[in-house]
């Protein structure tokens, strides 16, 4: 715990004279550490859990270097592989495919080989073409364990496997989560303001049926990651992600919590709130300003928060990936 979250703490749980007593102690390092135990102590027997440290700074301090020591070929045009100078973890180095474009993931602390896939276009349709099939994906793995096993040694494999999106990135997401093969073996998938399936208000049961499935993996199993990070960008003629994100939590009966306290802040954003159970998170950066059409934001307001879902993609791979993708 860094010492500010130790102080703010204190200051919550312990009543005025207390807090008095706790900020005299707090020069002495014996003595808080004992004032820490007892406040901790009475947070459990409150129900509650204290914060772990600040996951941002402890990633900034293992921050993985991608200087181009080792070159891993594409499987395919409009692949790009960008391999960390040291992508081996106990034995094991991890996978991540990014289809349309996020910002800086190499900026996140998250130690891993970042797969960035572009076919060009503002729609889904060019990259569902070109990367939503797993063919290619095994192809591309395939490449980078013979790459990996010549450079580090045989006793290496594959470790955390995770898929993510960027706006029109999200169906090629979503056919490879309907492999057979793959769906059992990914760890993780991240979307920054994407999955339109079906009208305005109405998600279509079928197109959301391969995110549903993950979802609720997710949620009943901590060690898989799904994250949803989504805005009130209202695209009128198709399903928003607040369509989406509301459909899947109100599938899995989670509760979409406003984030008053919270001081988490993804990107240039402090979410307005966060539905949230074992793995599963669905983060809304934005709240809607009405139920019309536009949500009450206009154009330029909305492609900001567009943009800003894709800026906010180092702060949420370390929030949701770091811990268990850098053990």
């Amino acid at each position: 715990m860094n010492r500010l979250f130790r102080i703010e703490t204190l200051k919550k749980i312990l009543n005025k004279s207390e807090v008095k007593k706790a900020e005299t102690f707090i020069p002495d390092l014996k003595k808080e550490a004992e004032i820490f135990t007892d406040v901790v102590k009475s947070l459990k027997e409150k129900g509650f859990e204290p914060k772990e440290e600040d996951k941002k700074s402890e990633a900034e301090k293992n921050k993985p270097e991608y200087s181009g020591k080792t070159v891993i070929p594409a499987a395919k045009s409009g692949v790009t592989v960008k391999v960390p100078d040291n992508p081996i973890i106990n034995g094991k180095y991890n996978v991540f495919f990014q289809i349309r474009h996020g910002r800086n993931p190499t900026k996140s602390g998250v130690n891993t080989i970042i797969v960035e896939c572009e076919a060009g276009g503002m729609g889904s349709s060019q990259n569902t073409a070109a990367f939503g099939n797993a063919a290619w994906v095994k192809s591309q793995l395939g490449i980078i364990h013979s790459v990996l096993t010549k450079k580090f040694g045989n006793n290496i494999s594959l470790g955390k496997l995770g898929f993510g999106s960027f706006s029109g990135g999200y169906d090629a997401v979503g056919n490879i989560l309907r492999d057979k093969e793959l769906k059992d073996k990914i760890d993780s998938v991240i979307i920054l303001d994407g999955i339109h399936y079906g009208q305005r208000g109405k998600p279509n049961k079928a197109g959301m049926e391969p995110w549903l499935e993950f979802a609720q993996k997710a949620k009943e199993d901590p060690s898989k990651k799904f994250v949803l990070v989504y805005t009130a960008v209202d695209p009128d003629r198709y399903a928003s992600t607040s369509d989406s994100a509301n459909y899947l939590m109100n599938n899995l009966g989670i509760e979409n919590k406003p984030t008053f306290e919270d001081q988490r802040q993804f990107g240039e954003v402090k979410p307005a709130a966060i539905g949230n159970q074992g793995g599963f998170n669905a983060v809304q950066l934005y709240a809607r300003k009405s139920d019309k059409p536009g949500y009450g934001y206009n154009l330029k307001e909305m492609k900001e928060q567009h943009i800003a879902a894709a800026k906010a993609m180092p702060d949420v791979w370390n929030e949701y990936m770091f811990e268990d993708w850098n053990t």
